[in-house]
C-alpha cells in the first residue's frame, strides 16, 4: 500500500473509496433566558447556550444594537491526527455568560432589548442568528410580578391541603 505525507495508507486502487463530508456551520440553541423574558434594568442576567459544530467552534459572539461581545472558545483549529475517530465527532459546548444590564446603556421600563446571537467555526461559517427579546420592567411591576407569582403558588399550596385532608378522610376509615 502506498502512503502519503501524512502517513495515511493508500489501498490499492479499486479497493477503497473517499467519503467526501461537507462542513456544515454550527448551530445554537438556547436554554436560557426564555425568549420575550423580562428583568429590572440593573439585572445581571444569566446566558445559558449551547453551541454545536462539525469540528469546533471558534467564538460565540452576542450583539445589542451599540454593542458586541465576543465568547473567544479557541484561537486555533483542533489538530486531527492520523490515530482520530473519522469523521470528526464534533463539538458541543455549554456556554453559560453573565450580561449586565447595567452596562449596556440607558435601559429603562418600559424598553425592550434585543441580543442577536452568533456562532463561528474556523472557515469561518456562521450560525443562523438566535434573536432573543428581553423587556425591561420597573423595580414596582417587577415587585407585583413576584407577589402574584407567590400568591398563585400558595394557592396551589392550599389547594394541594385540602386534597390531602379530603383524602385522609376519605381513607381512614379503611386503617380502622
Amino acid at each position: 500500500a502506498l502512503v502519503d505525507r501524512e502517513g495515511f495508507a493508500i489501498p490499492p486502487p479499486g479497493k477503497s473509496g473517499i467519503d467526501v463530508m461537507v462542513d456544515k456551520p454550527p448551530t445554537i440553541s438556547l436554554e436560557w433566558p426564555p425568549q420575550d423574558a423580562s428583568f429590572i434594568a440593573r439585572a445581571e442576567v444569566p446566558l445559558r447556550l449551547v453551541v454545536k459544530d462539525d469540528l469546533a467552534v471558534q467564538r460565540v459572539v452576542w450583539e445589542t444594537e451599540d454593542r458586541t461581545h465576543v465568547i473567544e472558545m479557541r484561537t486555533d483549529p483542533p489538530q486531527i491526527e492520523a490515530t482520530d475517530y473519522w469523521p470528526p465527532r464534533g463539538e458541543q459546548r455549554s456556554i453559560e455568560h453573565l450580561i449586565d444590564l447595567r452596562a449596556i446603556g440607558d435601559l429603562r421600563a418600559g424598553d425592550t432589548l434585543h441580543l442577536r446571537i452568533v456562532a463561528t467555526d474556523f472557515k469561518p461559517q456562521e450560525s443562523e442568528a438566535l434573536e432573543i427579546s428581553l423587556s425591561i420592567l420597573s423595580l414596582d411591576e417587577w415587585k407585583a410580578r413576584i407577589e402574584q407569582r407567590q400568591m398563585a403558588v400558595r394557592q396551589r399550596l392550599l389547594e394541594t391541603l385540602r386534597l390531602q385532608r379530603t383524602v385522609r378522610m376519605q381513607t381512614s376509615s379503611y386503617r380502622d
